[in-house]
């Protein structure tokens, strides 16, 4: 289950969870998905390391909850993360999805995230946006050039719709 809300950082995160339960069953999923971003909000400069600290925090508790379930965490972040916060990220999530948005450059993206492949590269995936790119044929590239230039274990694309209006590779 994939779950987006920035503010679970400000809260304990375990009746989000229960509702979350609740509401689907538990038995229907096998993990969470954070995708939870506290580097969008509008103080995120002079507050990162409270940000940083708070995040850390709700993923050990979504570990707890996680573990009690028998669930899988998985967590979406970006490619500018302290490498101090990043080796707690990796040593509590079974997934770390690094959003490698806006520069569609294979060369910037394997520097960005060479901290995270250092720390667990089985680990990692490395996720694109559709809406980056002019074509598929350019997506594809890239998603070649990652694979033979980084050591990820998997690719995957934000938002499917946008990926179909890419059209066929040319």
């Amino acid at each position: 289950a994939l779950v987006g809300n920035n503010n679970l950082i400000r809260k304990d995160i375990k009746p989000y969870l229960d509702s979350l339960a609740a509401a689907i069953g538990t038995h229907r999923i096998n993990g969470i998905h954070l995708d939870v971003e506290p580097h969008t909000f509008a103080d995120w400069d002079t507050k990162k390391q409270e940000y940083l600290t708070a995040y850390v925090t709700m993923l050990k508790n979504a570990r707890t909850y996680c573990n009690s379930n028998g669930w899988k965490l998985g967590v979406s972040i970006p490619v500018f993360y302290p490498e101090e916060t990043l080796r707690e990220i990796y040593s509590i999530a079974d997934e770390v999805v690094l959003m490698a948005y806006e520069h569609p450059d294979a060369a910037y993206i394997i520097r960005k995230i060479a901290e995270e492949i250092k720390i667990n590269p089985a680990k990692t995936t490395v996720a694109l946006r559709a809406k980056d790119f002019k074509n598929r044929q350019e997506l594809e590239t890239l998603i070649n050039q990652l694979a033979e230039g980084a050591e990820i274990s998997s690719i995957s694309l934000h938002e499917f719709s946008t990926l179909l209006l890419l059209g066929e590779t040319e």
